[in-house]
């Protein structure tokens, strides 16, 4: 598990992320937060596709990433013997639910619109509005096209 984690880790950072905790084999990053990044979707999202491209190569199992852009709360939280960076807010929550429907969808990459409409790069595929917990209104999700495609057993392979 710690070769895993220490894998994405360093595909985040490489793409300008910080990430903020673990959580069993689930990782939680941010971009634009400690340090503001002006391309942060851009980044998130490139960040993401190389996870999900070389995965394979440190772990055989499925993986899924949710993207959503938004205001965050982000500080150290704690008291004096145990401080860690963190961010908390709705934006979190709703990133985490978008992470917890690749599964459902079965698409491993799932994207906001929030996200979308930070994005310069390439054209999403629009999967729909979808219900997410805790929420009255639905979510517009879109993932890049034809890139990742997840087969019968939920291990990803990708296509040319």
């Amino acid at each position: 598990m710690s070769q895993f984690q220490g894998y994405l880790s360093n595909i985040v950072e490489q793409y300008g992320g910080s990430v903020i905790s673990f959580m069993g084999d689930g990782m939680m990053a941010v971009f634009g937060a400690p340090q503001p990044l002006s391309n942060h979707a851009d980044q998130a999202l490139q960040a993401a596709q190389a996870m999900l491209r070389s995965i394979h190569q440190v772990c055989p199992l499925a993986m899924g990433v949710g993207l959503h852009t938004g205001l965050v709360v982000a500080g150290c939280l704690g008291t004096e013997g145990h401080l860690e960076f963190s961010v908390i807010g709705d934006t979190v929550n709703v990133a985490s639910r978008i992470e917890s429907l690749t599964k459902q969808i079965g698409q491993p990459l799932l994207i906001s619109a929030t996200t979308r409409q930070q994005l310069t790069l390439p054209a999403l595929r629009f999967l729909g509005a979808h219900s997410i917990r805790g929420r009255s209104a639905q979510l517009e999700l879109y993932t890049v096209p034809e890139q990742f495609e997840a087969d019968d057993a939920g291990t990803l392979s990708t296509s040319a």
